[in-house]
């Protein structure tokens, strides 16, 4: 069964190889360390315990059945985590409300934002993917997330930012006091194509991509945050509980989840963030930075993929250093990276085809490779 751009939710689950997959949208990227223990434990009761962070920031939850899905939902749902189902996607700053660097409106004018975006119902098909990203900048801003509508604080690369500075949705500047109405007439133009499953024509700024929160960053002279890496965005129920536990004992007891593969923990004192290290790297979290395997996408691949030719994340580390900046696909629908990489690898009956500067679902200039043959082919370095 396959249904390209249909997202799962809670009500909504969506089948894998290995069971149906449900997925959680965290209000504000935030879950509180008591609420993420009792996901943990539903996650390792109910599914398979495998747990993707997405690009969006979102947590997607593995292996279950139609009956242990319905569990799930109704323990989850009861904590009032997930953000509401048929709604655009809503993402924030990681540090929005704690960060005195941010633009110091940028919490009330969040939870306006937020509003609107939850009176906006009814998307479904390829319009479940639609985002809004909120950028209030300080010392973790969001960057370039890939949001079809793009907020942000007018000074984001300022030491700090006024109150009377502005914002700008795409393109275009305004006042604090205009932002929702702005935000709403942009929503309002989208929604009849939305509604209909489509997807409008994408229209949020390009900025410079960010480099993963890695490590500890201080935003007061006695706090920071720590943000700890997962490679390629997994974990499991046990992972997601020492996260927890992590949060509540070094800092803030809050998980904040990014869009990079990233989790970060605020509060920590810069004494507490080395035990909090220390904790992280012995389950194999990354605490620093830079890391070239944040330099290479792969999806969740054999055998969790019905439609994944190779396991392309144990290929993706296989490559090593060789493999960066490039994107492993199990297939040709690029389900980790739907844009165009310097090279692509696509899983074909066990091997790979190799694309140069294109996406999964575009003409190979090699086929049939195997591991060895692409390590070659990428310490090469020679364009097609």
């Amino acid at each position: 069964m396959t249904r390209r751009g249909w997202c799962p939710s809670l009500a909504a689950p969506m089948p894998a190889a290995d069971g149906l997959l449900v997925r959680v949208r965290p209000v504000f990227g935030r879950i509180d360390a008591g609420a993420a223990r009792q996901v943990a434990a539903a996650a390792a009761a109910h599914g398979n315990g495998l747990i993707d962070l997405t690009q969006r920031g979102n947590l997607q939850f593995r292996g279950f059945d139609l009956g242990s899905a319905a569990s799930f939902a109704g323990i989850v749902g009861g904590l009032g985590v997930d953000q509401p189902v048929g709604t655009p996607g809503l993402m924030v700053s990681p540090l929005l409300g704690v960060d005195p660097a941010a633009a110091p409106e940028a919490g009330a004018l969040a939870g306006e934002i937020a509003a609107v975006v939850a009176g906006m119902t009814g998307l479904r098909g390829p319009a479940e993917k639609f985002s809004v990203s909120f950028d209030a900048g300080g010392v973790i801003g969001l960057g370039s997330v890939g949001a079809d509508i793009a907020i942000r604080a007018a000074a984001i690369g300022a030491t700090t930012i006024a109150a009377a500075t502005g914002w700008v949705v795409d393109d275009e500047v305004c006042s604090a006091g205009d932002l929702i109405a702005v935000v709403r007439r942009r929503l309002e133009a989208c929604a009849p194509a939305l509604r209909a499953g489509r997807r409008p024509e994408r229209t949020g700024m390009a900025r410079a991509a960010r480099v993963p929160p890695l490590g500890f960053v201080a935003y007061a002279a006695d706090r920071g945050a720590f943000g700890l890496g997962l490679v390629f965005g997994a974990m499991n129920a046990d992972l997601l509980r020492l996260l927890a536990d992590l949060a509540a004992s070094f800092g803030d007891g809050v998980l904040r989840f990014t869009p990079w593969r990233a989790v970060v923990i605020a509060g920590v004192t810069q004494a507490a963030a080395v035990r909090l290290a220390d904790a992280a790297a012995a389950e194999g979290m990354i605490v620093a930075g830079p890391d070239w395997r944040f330099g290479v996408q792969a999806c969740v691949g054999a055998p969790f993929c019905a439609s994944a030719g190779r396991a392309t994340r144990a290929d993706a580390l296989a490559l090593g250093d060789t493999g960066r900046g490039v994107h492993v696909s199990g297939c040709a629908k690029g389900c980790a990276h739907p844009g165009p990489a310097e090279v692509t690898l696509v899983g074909r009956d066990g091997r790979y085809d190799l694309v140069r500067n294109g996406r999964a679902g575009d003409t190979p200039v090699r086929r049939g490779l195997d591991l060895a043959a692409v390590r070659a082919e990428l310490m090469m370095k020679v364009p097609a």
